[in-house]
C-alpha cells in the first residue's frame, strides 16, 4: 500500500498494525526516516483517510536527548456507546510533570539497556468530562520498559514488562484493568519456564494465551511460539540460594536451609 497519502516519505518504517474490533479502522506506528520519532497513524480499512493521530502526536519530538516515540497501538473491546479506546506505548515520559510527583521529567533511559528509551503505556479514550472529546491517560509509570499491549476479550489489558534487579534481566507478562487497577503478573515470572523473555502475548478464543518465548540477544528476535493456561499452575520452582556474597546482604552468612520463592 502506498502510504504517501499519510504524509510519510516513500519507503517508511512501519510497525505493528492493529485492527479495531469493528474492523473499520487500522492503526500502526510509522516514521519517514530513522531520525524521526515513531508516531501512531490511523486509516480506514479500505486505506482511505490515513493521517497521524493528532491527539497522540501532541508532544515534542525529542527531549533529554531522546526521541519521543509512540508505537505498539492496540484497540480495546468496545465500551460505552461502542467506543474503542486506543492503547499504545510511548517514550514521552510521565504526563504529570509536577515536581511534587516525580523528580524527573521527559523520556528516560531503560536501566537494563541505556541505548534504549524507557516506554510506558497510555490510552487515548473518550473524555468523561467533555462530551465528544478525547483525552490521554497514562496507564503505567515504571522506570523500565512496558510495551506490546494487547487485550483479553473481557477488556483487560495484557502486555510485556522489563524486570530488572542486581544481575537479573527478564521480559515478563503482565495483566491490568484498563482503568489502571489490578496490575499484576500474568506469566513468565521465573526462569523455570526455560526462557528469559516473553513477548507478543495474546488471548485465544478458548481463553488460553499465546506468546513468543525467547532468550536475550536471540538472532533477529527469534523465539518459540508457546501456548499456556494460567489455571494449570504457577510458573516457578522452589530453589535454594547462597546469599552470603550478595551486596544487599552486607556479606552476612545465611542459613543453608534458606530458600527464595515466589507466591502465585
Amino acid at each position: 500500500m502506498n502510504l504517501t497519502s499519510c504524509g510519510l516519505a516513500s519507503g517508511p518504517d512501519v510497525r505493528r498494525p492493529a485492527v479495531s474490533w469493528d474492523a473499520k479502522t487500522i492503526a500502526f506506528a510509522a516514521r519517514g526516516t530513522a531520525t524521526d520519532p515513531l508516531a501512531i497513524y490511523t486509516m480506514n480499512a479500505d486505506g482511505s483517510g490515513c493521517a497521524k493521530q493528532a491527539d497522540i502526536a501532541n508532544h515534542a519530538p525529542t527531549a533529554n536527548g531522546l526521541l519521543e516515540h509512540d508505537f505498539d497501538p492496540a484497540f480495546s473491546p468496545p465500551g460505552a456507546g461502542g467506543v474503542e479506546s486506543l492503547v499504545f506505548a510511548s517514550t514521552r515520559g510521565n504526563l504529570d510533570t509536577s515536581a511534587s510527583t516525580f523528580d524527573y521529567s521527559g523520556p528516560q533511559r531503560t536501566p537494563e539497556d541505556p541505548t534504549k528509551p524507557n516506554a510506558n503505556l497510555y490510552a487515548l479514550e473518550p473524555d468523561p468530562g467533555a462530551a465528544g472529546k478525547t483525552r490521554l491517560r497514562q496507564l503505567t509509570w515504571q522506570l523500565n520498559m512496558e510495551r506490546l499491549p494487547n487485550f483479553m476479550q473481557d477488556g483487560r489489558l495484557v502486555f510485556t514488562t522489563e524486570k530488572r534487579a542486581f544481575g537479573f534481566y527478564q521480559l515478563a507478562l503482565r495483566r491490568q484493568n484498563l482503568d489502571g487497577g489490578d496490575y499484576h503478573p500474568l506469566f513468565a515470572q521465573r526462569g523455570s519456564i526455560g526462557f528469559s523473555q516473553a513477548t507478543y502475548v495474546a488471548e485465544l478464543a478458548d481463553k488460553n494465551f499465546a506468546a513468543i518465548f525467547s532468550d536475550q540477544g536471540a538472532p533477529h528476535g527469534g523465539g518459540t511460539l508457546g501456548i499456556f493456561n494460567r489455571s494449570i499452575g504457577i510458573d516457578f520452582t522452589r530453589y535454594s540460594v547462597s546469599m552470603s556474597s550478595r551486596p544487599w546482604n552486607n556479606g552476612r552468612p545465611v542459613s543453608s536451609s534458606c530458600a527464595m520463592h515466589a507466591r502465585p
